[in-house]
């Protein structure tokens, strides 16, 4: 059986349309695996069903980390951020570390 790999993706600012290159997918297909996107959501019991479903998860790349998410405040060169995307993938990368640290997990980028 193929494993179930989760994929995490971009917004857009208006949060009305999910972003992530064909290639992320494809990549994960040929390694032998199944991809899942992960929809966004603020829902911790939906986000725990996420951990819980996937055998790993892909981080993947996008806009950058929103530097309050971190105690840091945004300076000049910083591009754009998505607190609402930070916010779920904190959330769901501490589930996976706590509840199931068997599981892969790979950032890319922002990831």
């Amino acid at each position: 059986m193929r494993p179930v790999i989760g994929l995490t993706h971009s917004i857009q600012s208006d949060e009305k349309r999910l972003m992530m290159p064909m290639s992320y997918s494809n990549v994960v297909r040929e390694a032998g695996g199944t991809p899942v996107l992960l929809p966004i959501t603020r829902d911790e019991e939906v986000i725990a069903a996420y951990a819980e479903l996937v055998d790993g998860v892909l981080f993947s790349g996008g806009d950058d980390v929103d530097p309050a998410s971190y105690g840091e405040e945004q300076i000049w060169g910083c591009g754009d951020v998505v607190p609402l995307r930070d916010a779920f993938e904190i959330k769901l990368l501490k589930v996976l570390l706590a509840k199931y640290p068997e599981k892969p997990i790979l950032g890319i980028c922002r990831g």
